[in-house]
């Protein structure tokens, strides 16, 4: 295959894909080359995707969202630095985690499972549910404390009762 993408000032740019090599496929008119967008959306397929299913490599979850490793993460793995952790290796980026990165490292190595991340992604997900519970507790109990009424449920009762 032969891979066209245009190189201009514009983010998240598809790319085209001629099913030859590079000098048929530069020769070939325009109708010959399928494009594939830059993000899955209505139906289609992302170029990263279809660059996976064309090299058969398996979908991998990247972060939590249910998002799939891309061609885009693997690329800068790749292109960064070879001789260090891939933690180490991604630029900071406003959507990048240590979750996603970590991902993407153990899939380049061979050490994804998908079991395993199912179960990560599991215990973030829970974890965040027990954090906000905490918060919402601990509010309660800074608000009764400030107050004169007792913790005791049959005094509570009462009061309730003298006030009505």
């Amino acid at each position: 295959i032969t891979l066209r993408r245009n190189i201009n000032n514009k983010e998240k740019q598809s790319i085209s894909i001629c099913f030859s090599n590079l000098d048929n496929s530069l020769l070939s008119p325009i109708e010959n080359w399928m494009t594939f967008q830059y993000s899955s959306s209505y139906g289609n397929i992302s170029f990263s995707k279809k660059i996976f299913e064309l090299l058969n490599i398996p979908e991998a979850k990247a972060d939590s969202n249910n998002n799939i490793i891309t061609m885009h993460q693997i690329l800068r793995v790749i292109y960064g630095d070879q001789s260090n952790p891939s933690g180490y290796i991604f630029n900071i980026e406003s959507f990048d985690s240590a979750f996603k990165r970590e991902s993407i490292g153990n899939y380049l190595l061979g050490l994804y499972d998908n079991d395993l991340y199912n179960d990560k992604i599991s215990l973030i997900n829970e974890d965040k549910k027990i954090t906000k519970l905490i918060a919402k507790i601990s509010a309660i109990h800074s608000i009764i404390g400030k107050t004169s009424f007792s913790t005791n449920e049959n005094i509570i009762e009462n009061e309730k009762k003298n006030i009505s």
